[in-house]
C-alpha cells in the first residue's frame, strides 16, 4: 500500500508539474522593430501595446527593438549613425537601447517606453517618465551618452537588418519569431486580438471587449 501511495503520489505531482509549465509557456512573445521618432512607432507603443499590456501583459513577452530605417559605421571603434528623423531620434534610440538593458522588469519597460514615445521630443518627458516608472535615469544616460549606448545601438541596428524578411518599414510586428502579413495588419488596429488568437488556451482577460484604434 506503501509504494502504491508513494506511486500515486510521484503521478499527481508530475502531472501538477507538467500542468503549471504549460500554464507558464501560454506567453506570446512580440517583438517590435521601431524607431523612436516615428509617429506610426509612437502610435502603436502607446495605443496598441500599452493598453494591450495592462489587459494581457502576463502572456506577453515584449521584445522592442530601437533602431528602424537607420544606417550605422564604426571606424576604429567610434560608431556614427544616421536616423530617419535626425540626430535626435538617434540619441533617443540610444536611450531606449539603454533602458532596455538596465530595465529587467517588463512592466516598468513597457511603462517608460510608453511613456517616452508620447512626444517626440522626448527630452521634455524623459525625468517625469522615469519618476512615473521608478527607473534610474542616471544609470540610462550615462549608458546613452557613451561607447556602451553606441555598442547597444549598433547591435539592434545589425539585428534589424538581418532579420528575414528584410525590415522594410516601421514599426514591424513579429510574433514568437516569424513574420506574417496578416498578423502585421491585425496587429496594426488590434493587437489585443492578434495575441489572443495565438494564446492557447485563451484566457479570460481576452474575452474584453477589444477597442479598435487606427495608427
Amino acid at each position: 500500500m506503501g509504494t502504491i501511495s508513494l506511486s500515486f503520489f510521484v503521478g499527481v505531482l508530475s502531472l501538477l508539474v507538467c500542468t503549471a509549465t504549460a500554464q507558464g509557456g501560454n506567453a506570446v512573445t512580440l517583438t517590435l522593430f521601431y524607431e523612436a521618432n516615428c509617429p506610426f512607432c509612437m502610435g502603436f507603443v502607446t495605443q496598441q501595446i500599452q493598453p494591450t499590456f495592462d489587459k494581457i501583459g502576463k502572456y506577453m513577452k515584449v521584445d522592442l527593438v530601437p533602431y528602424g530605417n537607420g544606417r550605422h559605421k564604426v571606424s576604429n571603434g567610434t560608431y556614427t549613425f544616421t536616423c530617419q528623423h535626425g540626430p535626435d531620434e538617434c540619441r533617443y534610440n540610444k536611450i531606449h537601447s539603454c533602458a532596455l538593458k538596465y530595465i529587467t522588469d517588463q512592466n516598468q519597460v513597457v511603462d517608460f517606453i510608453s511613456c517616452l514615445m508620447v512626444l517626440k521630443n522626448e527630452d521634455k518627458v524623459l525625468n517625469e517618465c522615469a519618476k512615473k516608472s521608478n527607473v534610474d535615469l542616471a544609470k540610462i544616460n550615462s549608458c546613452s551618452s557613451s561607447h556602451e549606448g553606441d555598442a547597444l545601438l549598433a547591435a539592434n541596428g545589425d539585428r534589424t537588418h538581418s532579420f528575414k524578411p528584410k525590415v522594410t518599414w516601421v514599426p514591424t510586428i513579429v510574433f514568437n519569431d516569424k513574420y506574417d502579413d496578416d498578423d502585421q495588419q491585425l496587429a496594426e488596429t488590434n493587437l489585443l486580438e492578434a495575441i489572443c488568437k495565438k494564446l492557447e488556451p485563451k484566457p479570460n482577460e481576452c474575452d474584453m471587449k477589444i477597442s479598435v484604434i487606427h495608427i
